[in-house]
């Protein structure tokens, strides 16, 4: 868990797993942020398909 380190680590190891644990947040982030919007996308998609069949 990041802001408690071990007292077996030093502190080059602890901002090495702070920095890994951080782009690993990132990561997740971007990835939810690109299915939100792809989602949206084809939401939208499927919405002017169906208005355009009611026409």
């Amino acid at each position: 868990m990041p802001g408690t380190a071990s007292p077996n680590m030093d502190r080059a190891e602890y901002e090495e797993s702070l920095k890994v644990f951080w782009d690993f947040s990132n990561v997740l982030s971007t990835a939810e942020r690109k299915g939100r919007a792809e989602g949206r996308a084809e939401g939208e998609r499927e919405t002017n398909l169906r208005s355009a069949k009611n026409k």
